[in-house]
């Protein structure tokens, strides 16, 4: 029968990097300061933040299908776009902007072409839909 040798306590150390999926203590404290003073960021500063160029001729866009009677339950807004940073978050901005709620998203993207599929309530008119996120896009 073996014995087994237990190891002496230590106290625990910090770890020199924060652990895999915790925040920054900087950034907790930051967005908690912004919390409490109620303020909303902006596109621009968020891309401002992270380095992203915001301006909208960065953005090609090839196709955007809206389709009303796909569901009866939500529509689905098909864009087909070259794939950039920032381009999903900001298209999801413009989506917003129209009241439109996204229930869900499938992005596909192969050989720097992107199909976003997004899922949206139920639109009633799509051409009207379509038409704005092309106005809002150039």
């Amino acid at each position: 029968m073996s014995s087994l040798r237990q190891a002496p306590l230590e106290a625990p150390q910090a770890p020199s990097q924060p652990r895999a999926g915790f925040l920054p203590v900087a950034y907790l404290e930051a967005r908690h300061r912004r919390d409490r003073q109620n303020q909303q960021e902006t596109l621009e500063e968020i891309f401002t933040r992270h380095r992203v160029e915001a301006l909208p001729e960065q953005w090609k866009v090839h196709d955007v299908q809206v389709n009303a009677n796909s569901h009866k339950s939500y529509s689905e807004i098909v864009v087909k776009a070259e794939e950039r940073i920032g381009f999903l978050y900001f298209f999801s901005g413009i989506l917003a902007s129209l009241g439109l709620n996204i229930e869900m998203c499938k992005c596909a993207g192969l050989g720097g072409q992107i199909t976003n599929r997004f899922y949206v309530t139920p639109i009633v008119s799509p051409e009207s839909v379509r038409r704005q996120i092309v106005e809002r896009l150039k």
